[in-house]
């Protein structure tokens, strides 16, 4: 055999093993990369279910959260200070009667870290009490002391001649008495009352109740 047989035989040994080793390695390394792309598929998977969970969990907090506010007409929201209205988009903020309570208004000391705000309010496009709605849909209420608010929504009943249905609006202990007769006077299809009763005042909020419907029968 020459010496140039020779290097030959030698060279295409040594591709070979090189090549074997390199095939090897290149296994290896797709072995592990399949491994790891199996366990990124498992994770993400688990992943997507948590994310399909929790979105889950989100829409059922606020199909509650609907509920609780239609069935109470109660809406509460965060205010950065004391006496301060948090304003919001037409998307976020329904149209309707808004009343507006504050906590810090019953604090002598005022806070100025955030404080809870109370809005009640009746919101338009609802399916119950619509003639109601329809009546006030286009009548904002910014004071309680205002004499215009009054007369706008009694020309508005007297244009329209609406018979609107009863609707009880539960307001909290902080509003002030004379802010709930008012509001009982320009709005006499509403019935506004305290929103805690007590147990040994009962009687005297189902007398008032009736009181009220007895006086809103149309004879």
């Amino acid at each position: 055999m020459s010496l140039l047989e020779q290097q030959e035989s030698y060279l295409t040994e040594l591709l070979t093993s090189i090549s074997g080793k390199l095939i090897t390695e290149l296994q290896k390394d797709n072995l592990r990369l399949t491994q790891e792309n199996a366990s990124l598929r498992l994770s993400l998977n688990s992943c997507k279910e948590q994310l399909i969970d929790k979105k889950a969990i989100a829409l059922k907090f606020l199909i509650m959260q609907d509920i609780v506010e239609r069935m109470t007409a109660l809406r509460i929201h965060r205010i950065t200070l004391p006496y301060e209205r948090k304003e919001l988009d037409e998307e976020d903020e329904p149209n309707g009667i808004r009343l507006e309570i504050s906590q810090a208004m019953l604090n002598s000391v005022i806070d100025e870290r955030r404080v809870i705000d109370y809005s009640l309010y009746l919101p338009t496009g609802m399916n119950y009490n619509m003639n109601f709605l329809k009546l006030v849909e286009h009548t904002t209420i910014d004071s309680i002391d205002t004499e215009d608010g009054e007369k706008d929504i009694t020309q508005n009943e007297k244009d329209n001649q609406v018979e609107a249905d009863v609707v009880y609006v539960p307001c909290l202990q902080q509003r002030h008495f004379k802010d709930i007769e008012y509001l009982r006077k320009i709005l006499p299809n509403v019935f506004f009352d305290m929103f805690a009763i007590q147990h040994d005042k009962l009687s005297m909020f189902y007398g008032s109740l009736q009181k009220f419907l007895t006086n809103s029968t149309p004879e």
